[in-house]
């Protein structure tokens, strides 16, 4: 649940509120026999449709721009929360009206290594796709989300310990203050070429 919960809270830091659904804690009361309480987390109906459910000879025709920044802004959100496990079935295709794959919808934000005391952005994930830096450690990626990228820019510690405080203590958070920095100075590199 804190996993859930934390992504939620840097999604809302970095301009990304809308890609993941609402969740919240939760506790249930189940009466049967043992009368037990059971505690989680609830999310919110993802928007849209598993890629997967989309027809392999239409994919390529659904596919746009804004469909491309919404993947690149989750990478960007993958590397913030060192999230290695995001593929077509753990996130949602957005189509509007036209059919149009537009934007995603992120679920399942509780990978084995998110938010870990891993400080490192130059990684593959587990479906290797590639590191979000190259080997000059500039941004590996075509292009970014302006303001998005403004958003990571902009971020100081302290929203990012007010953000993830609640669910995390001290050591993740520096891991985490830690991947944002090699972020932003990735970012900074990249512009300056």
């Amino acid at each position: 649940s804190n996993k859930v919960l934390a992504t939620e809270a840097m999604a809302r830091l970095s301009g990304l509120e809308n890609t993941i659904p609402h969740a919240a804690y939760m506790k249930v009361c189940v009466t049967d026999a043992d009368n037990c309480m059971i505690f989680g987390s609830f999310m919110e109906k993802a928007q849209g449709m598993c890629a997967m459910d989309i027809p392999p000879e239409r994919r390529r025709a659904v596919l746009t721009p804004e469909f491309q920044r919404s993947l690149l802004n989750m990478n960007l959100l993958d590397v913030i929360c060192h999230e290695l496990d995001h593929s077509p079935n753990n996130y949602n295709v957005v189509l509007n009206a036209a059919g149009n794959a537009v934007d995603v919808s992120v679920y399942d934000n509780n990978g084995l290594g998110t938010f870990s005391l891993n400080s490192s952005i130059d990684y593959q994930t587990y479906k290797k796709c590639s590191s979000i830096v190259n080997a000059q450690n500039r941004i590996n990626r075509p292009c970014l989300d302006k303001a998005v990228v403004m958003s990571i820019m902009n971020l100081r510690f302290r929203d990012v310990y007010d953000a993830i405080y609640p669910f995390y203590k001290i050591s993740i958070i520096l891991c985490t203050w830690k991947r944002i920095v090699k972020l932003k100075r990735a970012i900074r590199k990249s512009m300056c070429a």
